[in-house]
């Protein structure tokens, strides 16, 4: 349900007013992340959320 608005793109673009040249996008995880898989203790460098994010 979270991406059901990508359907209705245009209206969103236009609702918000976001550049052509823009890509509007929307994620989230849900789950709880099991400690005893290997695969959960990678860590990578993140940009602060705020250099990439614009928040409307």
């Amino acid at each position: 349900p979270q991406e059901a608005w990508a359907n209705h793109w245009s209206d969103v673009q236009e609702f918000c007013g976001a550049p052509a040249q823009e890509m509007l996008f929307c994620g989230m995880a849900i789950g709880k992340r099991d400690e005893s898989k290997s695969v959960n203790s990678l860590r990578s460098d993140r940009m602060v959320v705020d250099e990439w994010t614009t928040w409307l």
